[in-house]
Parts: C-alpha cells; structure tokens; sequence
C-alpha cells in the first residue's frame, strides 16, 4: 500500500486531488511500521509494552479478559486433586499465583510448565524440579519426554 501511494504521489505531485494521498502516505511513513497488538489480561501489559517500544513497534493494548482469582472449598478440592496427578501442568504465571495463593504447590508427580515465565513462576512457589519445552506451545509441550507414554497416568 505504501509503494502504491508513493508511485502516485510521485507521479501527481502535489496537485489537490492527491493532496489527502499525500499526507496519508507521509503520516504512514513517519508513525510505527508495526503495532503489537496485546490480548493480555488487564494490567499486564507493561512488559510487552517496553518490548514494542524499545523495537519502535506501536503497542495497542485490548484485554478481553481480567484475572479473577477464586477462594472457596471446592476450588481448593479441584487444586487438591489436580496436585495429586501424576503429571500437572501449569499454563501461564497467572495460574501459578492463584494456585499458590490456595494451598502450597507440593506435587508427587511431574510437574510442566508452557513456558518461561511459568517455569520462573513455580520456581519462586517452591516447587524446584519443572520440566519446560524448549518450544514454548503446546507441540513443544507434547514433545516432552513426560508425556511419551501417559496410558494409565493421571494429568
């Protein structure tokens, strides 16, 4: 789109009808080539935010979704449970926190996290032995030595 504009401005110059063409393509050409656009739940934005900005991306930040942490017995049943599988897997910091916040995270099986931030996040909740995938999605998590042969385990 860009070149497009560019090729007519050239070529037309600065006559009126492409006056407006003009100062689009001088507004694109001096704004962000890049937005990041984040889908992070409210408030934690920030950190994205600096990356963008030290990249010189612009940073629009949607969240379609706050994280609200549950208190209540059959929540901490559920957690109880879950801790007791033979491979638990933890998707994101936030789950780490609100698992944390419920009952201590000692586990007797293998414990997964998704990625880094998560790994870091058990990590400071006391649990020390978490297995990662180098490939941070779920193929990379599937590809883990853990979860080769799951018949008869509980996850």
């Amino acid at each position: 789109m860009r070149i497009e504009m560019r090729e007519r401005v050239v070529r037309h110059g600065r006559t009126g009808r492409y006056a407006k063409l003009r100062d689009m393509h001088d507004s694109l050409s001096t704004g962000p080539r890049w937005y990041v656009i984040s889908l992070r739940p409210r408030g934690q934005h920030q950190r994205l935010r600096d990356v963008a900005k030290r990249a010189g991306h612009g940073f629009i930040a949607l969240s379609p979704l706050r994280v609200a942490q549950r208190d209540d017995d059959a929540t901490r049943d559920a957690l109880r449970d879950a801790l007791a599988a033979d491979i638990v897997v933890f998707t994101s910091p936030n789950a780490v926190r609100a698992a944390s916040a419920l009952l201590p995270l000692h586990t007797r099986g293998a414990v997964l996290a998704i990625g880094d931030g998560t790994a870091r996040a058990l990590k400071r909740a006391g649990v020390s032995d978490v297995l990662r995938p180098s490939r941070m999605d779920s193929e990379g998590v599937l590809a883990l030595p853990a979860l080769a042969d799951v018949s008869g385990r509980s996850i």
